[in-house]
């Protein structure tokens, strides 16, 4: 009776073994009958590592020509399009007032000194200085150098007080703040060149740099975690005008080119490492060992080996969807399309 169930059990672990071995080789058979004939090439891709940007340039220095308090335009020294110097007066209004009143303040002190107290003196030249501020804001002066670019204003016209009547800027330089994810602000440098293209000025690209940053990040309107990056154009042709839009690249290493090859093409084993089979002109195929780098999902840039134009065998089946070379045709597996494929240009 023991023999009996001793023969049992051999009896169900040899048919267990036959079973597994059975699977094993039906698997074999459909992946080398699955793997014959599709090939995969050998290709080079130019990698550009770069960081996409957009934005609204502007100029260096902008100054809104407010008027500082109700009153009547008496002169206008400028015109739009003038160069200006800092410290010139762009447009005067009615100070009659404010000039009497410093001028007579003017006199109280003179008067004062002669028989008034240290300590009133002291006062009335506080009161002379706040005059004083009141007549300059009469007048529309240039903080700094630049261009008067925009000027909405005639002799006789009143304006009330934060009335604007044009603008100055200072095209030194053009700037623009450009969001920039967290993940690429370890890849800014200062002086990073950034290629830019704007709408109205179709014909050429134009060249900035990078110029800095802050010590914090912000929340972006997406709710992404940004950087905001300063960038310059140091030589704006006049064209460029300021409030253009532009989108861009910041450069963060020359383009290269590489090559690259579907994973499916790799195969691996213990003496050679990972190696290809390269199809030759009589169709034999040659092993061949290869140094690789993954490269996105479903390829390989391939350091050393094979060059760009080698027809590779496939090694192991590709069940992603991506496309597969036939005899020199693509064609889609499971799914279709091309799914998976080589990242385009560089990391983003």
């Amino acid at each position: 009776m023991k023999n009996k169930k001793i023969i049992i059990i051999v009896s169900i672990i040899l048919l267990i073994v036959i079973a597994a071995v059975s699977v094993i080789l039906v698997n074999n058979y459909r992946t080398a009958s699955t793997l014959e004939g599709v090939t995969y090439t050998v290709r080079s891709e130019t990698y550009e590592n770069q960081i996409d940007v957009s934005g609204y340039i502007d100029a260096a220095e902008t100054q809104t020509l407010y008027v500082a308090s109700d009153a009547t335009v008496t002169a206008i020294n400028v015109s739009e399009g003038d160069f200006v110097k800092a410290g010139d007066v762009l447009v005067q209004f009615t100070d009659s007032e404010e000039q009497y009143d410093v001028a007579e303040e003017e006199y109280n002190i003179e008067q004062a000194e002669i028989s008034g107290s240290v300590k009133e003196v002291a006062l009335m030249k506080k009161k002379l200085e706040m005059l004083q501020d009141d007549l300059k804001d009469k007048q529309i002066i240039a903080t700094f150098d630049g261009i008067v670019a925009s000027l909405e204003a005639s002799v006789g016209d009143y304006y009330e007080a934060a009335d604007t009547i044009g603008t100055l800027i200072n095209r030194k330089y053009l700037t623009a703040d450009v969001e920039v994810v967290e993940t690429d602000v370890s890849k800014l440098e200062v002086g990073q060149k950034i290629t830019l293209d704007f709408p109205a000025y179709p014909d050429e690209e134009i060249e900035g740099v990078v110029y800095s940053w802050p010590a914090i990040a912000e929340i972006s309107d997406s709710g992404s975690t940004v950087v905001m990056v300063e960038m310059r154009i140091l030589d704006a042709p006049d064209e460029i005008l300021p409030n253009y839009s532009f989108t861009g690249t910041i450069a963060v290493s020359e383009a290269q080119d590489i090559l690259l090859v579907e994973r499916y093409a790799i195969g691996h084993d213990e003496e050679t490492g990972a190696f290809v089979e390269v199809v030759e002109e009589n169709n034999s195929t040659t092993k061949i060992p290869v140094k690789v780098e993954s490269y996105g999902t479903n390829y390989v840039k391939i350091l050393s080996g094979v060059e760009e134009g080698a027809v590779l065998t496939a090694q192991i089946e590709n069940t992603s969807g991506s496309a597969v070379e036939q005899g020199g045709v693509m064609s889609g597996m499971i799914g279709g399309g091309a799914a998976g494929g080589p990242p385009a240009g560089g990391p983003q």
